[in-house]
């Protein structure tokens, strides 16, 4: 996702290299000593999510596919259902939990929902056809497959395209 959606629209720093630094990330993601939990990250989700992902959408929508980066969304707003396909609760420490847990419980029936009402994707990508339609596609997967076969589905697309 980072080399084919994010890397794309982003700028380089003199005297960096962009590839350079995705390998420096995926270096840290793998180390074990260097531990983020999820919930501490999740805790994050309203504020970092416009901020250093929904810029990436926007960019890569004048230029290419925004299949992971809209999956990366859809995952998000599955999360913040508030329970998993076994039906086990999903602590969500997010400011605003409150509110997009209802968002996305009304996205489970009608996915069109997660685009009115709020301005959570900004003006741009709110009335984005493209967007709407990759979050919805892999939104609906979720809760039509579940999370593994979603994953899965997803994880072979990005491979098969590579």
């Amino acid at each position: 996702m980072v080399q084919r959606e994010v890397i794309p629209s982003l700028t380089a720093m003199p005297g960096m290299e962009l590839n350079a630094y995705l390998g420096s990330v995926l270096e840290r993601f793998a180390n074990p000593a260097i531990r983020d939990p999820l919930l501490r990250i999740s805790i994050y989700g309203s504020s970092g999510i416009p901020q250093f992902l929904l810029p990436s959408i926007e960019d890569q929508l004048k230029h290419g596919d925004i299949t992971a980066l809209s999956f990366v969304i859809a995952s998000w707003f599955r999360c913040l259902t508030g329970v998993d396909d076994n039906g086990r609760a999903i602590s969500i420490a997010d400011p605003m939990a409150a509110t997009l847990r209802e968002i996305a419980l009304r996205a489970q029936h009608d996915p069109a929902t997660l685009f009115t009402g709020h301005d959570l994707f900004g003006p741009n990508l709110s009335k984005s056809e493209t967007f709407k339609a990759r979050v919805t596609e892999a939104l609906q997967r979720f809760h039509q497959h579940g999370t593994n076969a979603t994953l899965r589905h997803y994880l072979d697309a990005m491979t098969a395209a590579s």
